[in-house]
């Protein structure tokens, strides 16, 4: 009799080992998961910052350029480059939710790239003249500023752990 329930008290012992093990198994793919599908947005939240800030400056350069040459479309070409403006700033939010607190240094990079727009984007809309020094300095703050985030986005892809392709075993 004592085999009898030596043996059912292990099979359900086994029985319960492996149910955790694989219950702790499917946690961990699926924060393995989670994790891959977050550094992906992240990552093409970045591209599309980064295109947004790239056309940003494009266009306010543009606007700056035609208004210094005193060409007819200048105020079509300030609302579009003030649109642009609008939209890198929108690109901005998905960078701020993925990426941290704001001390991060996604976020930080992010916040002076679009900071060095700001008095272009003012100018734009007539609050501001800039001096031609002091649009070559925000222009070199600008893609300072972008490298720096490349780098930072570089290092936090890097950084992260090597996550493993979720596998149905």
């Amino acid at each position: 009799m004592d085999v009898l329930w030596v043996g059912t008290v292990s099979t359900v012992i086994g029985a319960g080992t492996g149910a955790m093990l694989q219950a702790w198994r499917e946690h961990a793919m699926h924060r393995r998961e989670l994790a891959v599908r977050w550094d992906e947005a992240l990552l093409g939240g970045l591209a599309d910052f980064l295109a947004a800030a790239d056309r940003a400056l494009r266009d306010l350069q543009h606007w700056r350029r035609a208004r210094d040459a005193s060409a007819a479309d200048t105020g079509d070409l300030a609302t579009a480059a003030l649109a642009s403006y609008e939209a890198l700033h929108d690109k901005s939010h998905l960078i701020s939710i993925l990426a941290g607190d704001r001390d991060d240094p996604l976020r930080e990079a992010a916040r002076r790239m679009r900071k060095t727009l700001l008095p272009l984007s003012e100018e734009a809309r007539g609050w501001r003249t800039l001096e031609d020094l002091t649009l070559l300095q925000l222009v070199h703050e600008h893609r300072e500023a972008r490298d720096t985030l490349i780098l930072r986005a570089q290092d936090r892809l890097k950084g992260a752990r090597v996550r493993p392709s979720p596998r149905a075993d």
